[in-house]
């Protein structure tokens, strides 16, 4: 079976009982042995793939441990390699006030951009006022 009996599309993964598209569940017997089939295959190599990451990581320990017990006697931190909880707390922190530092540093910004506005319309006006006075009394110049 290449296409999926209710939207007719090709069906691209062969390990799901279901469509891939629209989910819809593909009846045909032949099918579902196969992705049975396909599914137990793929466990499997899965299985084997994580049996050699760990025999490859158990041979690199052994080849870095301590010379008297076989190794080079080079010394590898085996410590854990997540980050600790308050490393993660203090880089929020660090990043929270960074991003305070962002925000205060914005809202100046549009301060003074919105003070230089009101200072540009003021003089504006001034203007505007000036030009209307000068208007009133121009009649009285002969």
């Amino acid at each position: 079976m290449q296409n999926c009996p209710a939207c007719q599309r090709k069906l691209i993964s062969h390990i799901s009982p279901r469509c891939n598209w629209c989910g819809h569940e593909i009846q045909d017997a032949a099918y579902q042995e196969e992705a049975e089939a396909r599914r137990q295959a793929h466990a499997i190599e899965q299985a084997q793939h994580d049996a050699q990451s760990r025999q490859w990581f158990q041979n690199t320990v052994d080849a870095y441990s301590p010379a008297g017990f076989g190794g080079l006697g080079v010394n590898v931190p085996m410590g854990t390699m997540r980050r600790t909880h308050a490393d993660i707390q203090q880089e929020v922190h660090m990043r929270l006030a960074a991003e305070a530092a962002i925000a205060a540093a914005t809202q100046a910004r549009l301060a003074q951009e919105a003070a230089a506005q009101a200072e540009e319309k003021r003089r504006a006006e001034e203007r505007e006022e000036a030009k209307a006075a000068d208007d009133r009394f121009r009649h009285l110049e002969l």
